[in-house]
């Protein structure tokens, strides 16, 4: 458990400190904010596999959503929105790991409406 925490800091730590600040001029920006969603979605799969753990892989279900969500001038997410008909459980998760995700400051703007893909499936063998 405690190795765990330490992981999820450290790569808060690199993820928000090694990229620039989120301009919505920049077109840069944008790879900037996918890089650092990226870098934290194993605590969505975490989510997903946490819920049906104890059922078979073949048995679980496919989802694909899209997470919207606003980053504010500081970093912080805000406002996070997931329309698609999802477990409950799921939805609350994967919304509580958005607010917790920690961005570069923005720049040129009070904040930045982001959508973000994302797809759950089980996993291969």
């Amino acid at each position: 458990m405690n190795k765990l925490i330490v992981l999820i800091l450290l790569s808060c730590f690199y993820s928000c400190s090694s990229h620039p600040p989120i301009d919505i001029n920049k077109p840069e920006s944008r790879d900037t904010i996918r890089l650092v969603f990226n870098d934290h979605k194993y605590h969505y799969r975490y989510c997903y596999q946490d819920l049906y753990k104890d059922s078979p892989h073949q048995d679980w279900p496919k989802f694909k959503i899209t997470i919207k969500f606003e980053i504010i001038k500081s970093g912080k997410t805000n406002n996070v929105v997931i329309n698609e008909k999802i477990p409950k459980a799921l939805k609350n998760c994967i919304i509580e790991e958005t607010l917790h995700l920690k961005f570069p400051r923005v720049e040129g703007s009070n904040k930045v409406e982001v959508k973000q893909p994302f797809n759950f499936y089980p996993k291969r063998n």
